[in-house]
C-alpha cells in the first residue's frame, strides 16, 4: 500500500471519494531528507504535514527545564492497536489549528516523505469547496480553536472560556431579593389578617424593578469572560453593549498565580486567581470568583510550562546551529550549509501618480504599514468631534453672508467693512480647522522590530510628549472600547503596561484596537526570537573560542614534549617522508593554519 493510500483509513478522510482524496493528496510533494536533517522544530508553527514513505524519523522533546528526551520513532514500530498499521505521519495540525509542534523531528536514516504545506492547502480550499465540505473536522476544529473570537491569532488555541461562578451573583442580588420577599410576605399577612393592602401598586412596581435588576445583573455577570489560550490570558469585560474592556497578559510574562480561597466560597470550590506579572498592580489579571479555581490554576501553570519548553527548545536548537556554523568556518572554510544565493534587490522607481497616491495614503490612512514599522493614528471620528463645530461655523458664516449681502444692512456696514469682517472670521475658523487637523495627524503610535512609541505633538512642535519602551519590557496589553459608537465604528484605546511602575503607553482612540493588540503581540514574539538567536551567537562564540584555545594548547604541549628529530643520514635509499594529511572534516589539522 502506498504511504498516502494508508491515510484513506484515517477518520478525517473517510468521507472523501477516491477522486477527491487523490486531488487533496496531490498537494503533497515527495522529498528526500538526508540522515540528521531536521524536518520540524519544537515550537515552530505547525504548517506542514509529513507522511513518511521510507526511512525513520526520531521525535525528541525539550521540557521547561531544558532537558531533552527521545519520545519515539516514526513509523511507530509498536502501534497501540496491534491490528493497525504503524503511524507514518505527523503534523496533522496543519489542516486545523496550526498549533506549534510539540517535538523536534529528525531523519534517523535517509528518509523519503510526502510534505503538504498550509500555504498550498489555503490555495486549494476555495477552488475545491466540495472537498472542504467533506472535511468536516476542519470546521469543527476551527470552532473549537477560536470559540467564535475573531482576535485569535494564527497558531493560537482557546483552551478554556471561564465565567464567574453563579455564587458571585449572590452578594449582588441577595439583598434586593430578601427585601422583596419580606415585603411580599408582610403584604400578604396584612391582607389576610388585617384586611389592609399596605403597599398595593408600590409593591408591584418593586417586584417588577427587582426582576429587571436581577436580569441586568445576571446578563452583566454572563458578559464578563476570562479567556485562556495557549499563548495568553484575557479578561473581557462588557457592560451590555455600552462598553467593552479587554486586558491581556502573555503567559510567558506570568510570574506567579496566587489562589485566594475563603469560606463559604471554598465549600463550592470557588476562589479568585491573581495572575501576577513583573509590572504588578494594573499589570495583574484577577479571575474573580471562578469555579474549579485550583484546576484552572494548574492549567495556567501547565500552559506556561509548555511555552517555556518551546522557548528552551528554540534556544537549544539555535545554540547548536550556531556552534555548527562557527566550527564549519574552521573545519571547512568557505562553506555554509544555510547560505542562500545572494540577490540584489532592484529598487523600482515610482511614477508621479504612484508617489502622489502613496503620499495621500500616508497622510490620511489610520494605519500605515511601513514594513519594519507600523504607525497608527486616532480614528476619523475623533477628528470629526474636534472639528465639527468649526464646520458648522463655516456653514453658518456662509449663510449669514448670503443674508447680509441681500439686505439693506450691507449699505449700513459698507461693502469694505463687510468683506474685511467676513474674511477675518473665515480665516479664524479655517485656521482652527487646520490647527485641529495638524494636531490629529501629529499624534502617532508606532511599533517596530524593537520598540513601541507613543508620541503626541501639538502643531508646529509647540509641545511634544513622547513615551517609548522596548518590546521585551511589555507585560500586558489592554483594549478599552468605551461606548456603543466606538463599538460600531471599531475604535478604542490600547493600553500597554511595561515592567516596573512607569506610566503606561496609551494608543488613544485608534481604529481596530484588537488588531493593534495582536500585531504588538506578534512583534514581541519576533523580538524574542531574534534575542534568542543573538544570545546563542554570543554563547557559541565563547564555546568555539574555548575549543580552539584548547586545540592550540594541546598542539603546543605535544610539540614541546616531542624531542627534536635527529638529522637524517645521507642514505640515498632512505624512504621519503609521508605527505601531510589532507585538510578534511575527519582530519581538521591545525585550526589556526
Amino acid at each position: 500500500m502506498d504511504a498516502l493510500d494508508s491515510l484513506r483509513l484515517h477518520p478525517w478522510f473517510s468521507k472523501l471519494t477516491l477522486e477527491q482524496f487523490a486531488a487533496l493528496m496531490a498537494l503533497a510533494k515527495r522529498q528526500v531528507f538526508a540522515p540528521g536533517t531536521n524536518l520540524a522544530r519544537q515550537g515552530d508553527l505547525g504548517n506542514r504535514f509529513f507522511v513518511i514513505e521510507r526511512g525513520a524519523v526520531n521525535l525528541r522533546h525539550t521540557d521547561a527545564g531544558g532537558f531533552e528526551t527521545t519520545v519515539g520513532v516514526l513509523p511507530s514500530p509498536t502501534p497501540a492497536d496491534a491490528n493497525a498499521a504503524p503511524k507514518n505521519y505527523f503534523g496533522e495540525q496543519m489542516f486545523t489549528t496550526q498549533e506549534p509542534y510539540e517535538n523536534h523531528a529528525d531523519a534517523l536514516t535517509e528518509t523519503v516523505a510526502f510534505v503538504m504545506t498550509r500555504q498550498d492547502f489555503e490555495k486549494f480550499k476555495p477552488e475545491n469547496p466540495e472537498i472542504l465540505a467533506a472535511l468536516t473536522f476542519i470546521a469543527e476544529a476551527e470552532k473549537k480553536r477560536t470559540h467564535g473570537f475573531k482576535w485569535v491569532l494564527e497558531g493560537e488555541i482557546v483552551e478554556r472560556v471561564i465565567r464567574k461562578h453563579w455564587w458571585a451573583l449572590v452578594p449582588k442580588i441577595a439583598p434586593i431579593v430578601l427585601v422583596t420577599v419580606v415585603l411580599v410576605i408582610g403584604d400578604v399577612i396584612a391582607e389576610t389578617f388585617l384586611k389592609v393592602d399596605l403597599l398595593d401598586w408600590a409593591l408591584r412596581f418593586l417586584v417588577i424593578g427587582s426582576v429587571v435588576w436581577i436580569a441586568w445583573v445576571t446578563y452583566d455577570w454572563y458578559n464578563d469572560e476570562y479567556v485562556l489560550t495557549n499563548q495568553r490570558i484575557l479578561h473581557v469585560e462588557r457592560v451590555m453593549i455600552i462598553q467593552e474592556s479587554s486586558k491581556s497578559v502573555a503567559l510567558d510574562k506570568v510570574q506567579n498565580v496566587r489562589l485566594d480561597l475563603a469560606l463559604p466560597s471554598q465549600w463550592l470550590g470557588v476562589g479568585s486567581l491573581v495572575v501576577q506579572t513583573a509590572s504588578g498592580g494594573d499589570g495583574d489579571i484577577t479571575l474573580t470568583m471562578v469555579g474549579n479555581a485550583t484546576q484552572i490554576r494548574g492549567l495556567i501553570l501547565s500552559l506556561k510550562d509548555r511555552i517555556r519548553a518551546r522557548q528552551m527548545a528554540d534556544e537549544r536548537e539555535k545554540f547548536r546551529q550556531r556552534i555548527r556554523q562557527e566550527l564549519r568556518q574552521y573545519i571547512a572554510p568557505g562553506t555554509n550549509e544555510n547560505a542562500a544565493p545572494a540577490t540584489v534587490a532592484q529598487k523600482q522607481k515610482r511614477t508621479m501618480a504612484q508617489s502622489v497616491r502613496a503620499g495621500i495614503r500616508s497622510a490620511l490612512s489610520l494605519e500605515v504599514d511601513e514594513g519594519s514599522r507600523i504607525v497608527w493614528r486616532k480614528h476619523w471620528f475623533v477628528l470629526f468631534k474636534s472639528t465639527a463645530r468649526y464646520f458648522f461655523a463655516l456653514i453658518g458664516l456662509d449663510l449669514l453672508f448670503i443674508l447680509i449681502a441681500n439686505s439693506p444692512t450691507l449699505l449700513i456696514l459698507g461693502a469694505g467693512g463687510f468683506l474685511f469682517g467676513g474674511t477675518v472670521l473665515f480665516g479664524i475658523v479655517l485656521g482652527a480647522l487646520v490647527w485641529n487637523w495638524i494636531d490629529w495627524r501629529n499624534d502617532i503610535y508606532a511599533v517596530n522590530d524593537s520598540i513601541i512609541v507613543d508620541e503626541e505633538r501639538l502643531p508646529f512642535n509647540l509641545k511634544t510628549k513622547s513615551n517609548a519602551a522596548p518590546l521585551d519590557q511589555i507585560q500586558d496589553i489592554r483594549v478599552d472600547i468605551p461606548s456603543p459608537v466606538a463599538a460600531i465604528l471599531n475604535y478604542g484605546t490600547v493600553i500597554i503596561q511595561t515592567a516596573g511602575k512607569g506610566e503606561p503607553l496609551t494608543f488613544d482612540w485608534i481604529h481596530n484596537p484588537r488588531h493593534a493588540q495582536a500585531e504588538i503581540f506578534r512583534r514581541i514574539e519576533a523580538a524574542r526570537t531574534r534575542r534568542t538567536e543573538q544570545e546563542a551567537s554570543v554563547r557559541s562564540r565563547s564555546i568555539v573560542d574555548a575549543m580552539l584555545a584548547y586545540h592550540t594548547l594541546t598542539q603546543e604541549t605535544s610539540s614541546r614534549a616531542t624531542p627534536a628529530a635527529e638529522p637524517p643520514a645521507s642514505d640515498a635509499s632512505a624512504p621519503a617522508p609521508p605527505p601531510p594529511a589532507p585538510h578534511s572534516p575527519d582530519n581538521p589539522g591545525d585550526f589556526n593554519a
